[in-house]
């Protein structure tokens, strides 16, 4: 990871491992961009593994948009009632305040990665 403190111009890499991981019962999050890793990204990005037949708390992001990619495996997606599947290679967009939540029904983890419009996401119970 660089320096927070380089300038704009200057590249910032962040390798998977070197980012901010926050572990639960459902899986990991490690976070590769944001406020405190790449500040003025005006993002956030991060990598989800989301262990087999886990599902993570319903919520929703009252001041961003995310944009979910599925790397590998698949899960269905909750969002604002209606239950999608996503396999490899599925984006899924996720409108600022809509309530959501991804089940992994799969005997396998499902990897994906997350995207929100803000370098400062919120997360509030749905």
């Amino acid at each position: 990871m660089t320096d927070s403190a380089a300038s704009p111009t200057e590249p910032r890499i962040v390798q998977l491992g070197q980012g901010i991981a926050e572990r639960s019962d459902w899986g990991t999050i490690e976070w590769l961009a944001n406020r405190r890793l790449t500040p003025g990204a005006e993002l956030t990005f991060g990598h989800v593994r989301l262990e087999p037949g886990a599902s993570n708390p319903r919520h929703l992001h009252p001041n961003c948009h995310e944009l979910l990619f599925v790397l590998e495996g698949a899960i269905d997606h909750e969002l604002d009632g209606v239950t999608v599947r996503l396999e490899a290679g599925d984006l899924l967009y996720i409108p600022i305040g809509a309530p959501h939540q991804a089940h992994n029904r799969d005997d396998r983890p499902c990897v994906v990665v997350v995207t929100y419009s803000t370098e400062d996401r919120q997360t509030l119970p749905a």
